[in-house]
């Protein structure tokens, strides 16, 4: 088994949300550098202080969380091997000039599925890991006696970069034909979102077609909050493609902005469909996001 310490491993990322990269790191417990604070609480699942960005320690492994720190930082005194893990939209807005940098530093891909299309290297699959859920407590968090679907943008309501508004729309004329609430889950910290979640019974992801970088073509796809939700129990709906690769395709429910509505009714007038898939989400989710899982897979100690 290899030494998973700061011996040979430091992370880099502009904050450590990006690529759940405080969970990356309490998996490996090593160095980590970060450029700015965030604001969501993951901050308290590192083991060890980070260094400012401006002070990255040496080592044999770096791991660049997240695609939008490598234009951030002075790559050339960085020696050791170097890890990417495309997961964020700074590679949609700086697709030339990150990639210019992945091929003159060499740097190994590792690229989430919703922007896997994007991402011309050899790659492998990311999916966000997290401290594993068992050591947190749900067990006071029942699922809402009224039927509930729920959706998380945080701040990206505004700007509708998860496709809110359609999702909003689509939960509209739902409530004409069925009995429902819906929580658009906005401003908590990382806790509170996760109780919401808990107590919902369907929960939608990115469903962004034509609205996120539409010049592009970006349909959106699973991401942590989407994977948060198959852990808490909650049948997740997506939009974006199921990609297959080195790990086997999430089973979330497809769905695009016409089919939204239609595929929600199916599943709340269909229990025993819903249970069905849900459980298949959370085996899934329970074996791909496990922290450590995620971490061998990056060292290729698996």
């Amino acid at each position: 088994m290899p030494s998973y310490s700061s011996e040979n491993v430091c992370i880099v990322c502009i904050n450590v949300a990006f690529a759940n990269a405080a969970a990356l790191q309490n998996a490996l417990n090593c160095n980590i550098a970060i450029q700015l604070p965030e604001k969501k609480g993951y901050g308290k699942y590192l083991t060890k202080e980070p260094y400012n960005i401006e002070k990255i320690p040496d080592s044999p492994h770096y791991i660049f969380a997240g695609s939008g720190i490598l234009t951030r930082i002075d790559l050339s005194r960085l020696e050791g091997r170097k890890t990417v893990i495309i997961s964020d939209s700074h590679y949609l807005q700086e697709t030339s000039k990150i990639d210019a940098l992945i091929e003159k530093y060499k740097i190994e891909v590792f690229c989430m599925a919703d922007l896997w299309q994007y991402c011309k290297f050899p790659k492998k699959m990311y999916i966000h890991p997290f401290v594993d859920f068992d050591y947190m407590d749900f067990s006071h968090i029942k699922k809402r006696d009224k039927f509930t679907i729920c959706h998380s943008p945080y701040h990206k309501v505004e700007t509708n970069q998860k496709g809110s508004r359609e999702i909003e729309q689509a939960v509209k004329k739902l409530k004409y034909v069925t009995a429902l609430d819906y929580e658009c889950i906005t401003d908590k910290t990382w806790r509170q979102t996760l109780d919401i979640k808990a107590s919902c019974h369907f929960f939608i992801d990115q469903i962004s077609e034509g609205n996120h970088f539409p010049q592009m073509g970006y349909k959106g796809g699973l991401g942590k909050s989407g994977l948060e939700a198959m852990l808490l129990g909650c049948l997740t709906f997506c939009g974006g493609d199921k990609i297959v690769s080195d790990v086997p395709a999430a089973p979330f429910i497809q769905v695009d902005n016409e089919s939204l509505c239609k595929k929600l009714l199916h599943y709340k007038e269909n229990p025993f469909s819903a249970q069905t898939i849900q459980g298949k989400q959370l085996s899934w989710a329970k074996k791909y996001t496990n922290n450590k899982y995620v971490a061998k897979k990056i060292l290729d100690e698996l």
